[in-house]
């Protein structure tokens, strides 16, 4: 069996399994597993075209890992407990085969030492007045300024615009991750800062671009 990724709707929705308490935003209670077919298929959703894509927020693997957790196995014998991620591990997006899997890659840039960057996510925090060189990286914040500025130009003004830089798309059924060109077919409006910023005009929303001061 395949590891999948499934998505859940919003807690109005999952009545009868689940309730949200008063006040909070804590949820109690027991979604149906695969033994209730009629259930699991009423309570999880695949993403379809009415609905944002996931990666519009969050770019990842499904699982995050570093040696520390790879240094875990499953007792008695050498398979580690969180699935170790490479081009031929059995991963696949329900839903997700039409979606811009792209994310931003400069060679040496210290911002993508781990892992790659959801550039829309990154572009929302610092339009709220998030300063990354105020915290990032944590033991020295501000001394990436110089890396943040090429990223940042790299997605003002594509990555052409900077040396090494590249749209890679992540490794799926069997086939390595890649850097991938103007020919992308799936490529969409969130990965696109000149339409979100022509989007928020038509819509009359605030756009600052870039919020704060790249040293």
């Amino acid at each position: 069996m395949l590891p999948t990724r499934v998505f859940l709707n919003a807690p109005s929705a999952l009545h009868p399994w689940v309730t949200l308490d008063e006040g909070k935003l804590r949820m109690r209670g027991v979604m149906p597993w695969i033994d209730d077919p009629e259930g699991f298929n009423a309570a999880f959703r695949v993403p379809d075209s009415s609905r944002p894509q996931c990666v519009q927020c969050r770019e990842a693997d499904p699982f995050i890992t570093n040696s520390f957790i790879n240094a875990a196995k499953i007792p008695g014998t050498d398979e580690p407990v969180v699935p170790i991620l490479d081009e031929n591990s059995p991963f696949y997006v329900i839903g997700g085969e039409n979606w811009d899997m792209r994310t931003m890659h400069i060679q040496n840039n210290g911002c993508l030492d781990c892992y790659r960057v959801g550039m829309s996510t990154k572009a929302m925090f610092m339009e709220n007045g998030w300063d990354p060189n105020k915290h990032m990286p944590p033991k020295d914040p501000g001394s990436l300024s110089k890396d943040l500025a090429q990223l940042m130009k790299a997605w003002r003004e594509g990555p052409k615009s900077v040396e090494g830089g590249s749209w890679i798309i992540p490794p799926e059924r069997g086939n390595p991750a890649k850097a991938v060109g103007d020919e992308y077919p799936n490529k969409a409006r969130f990965n696109d800062p000149a339409q979100e910023k022509s989007d928020a005009r038509r819509s009359n929303a605030k756009v600052t671009w870039p919020p704060v001061q790249l040293r």
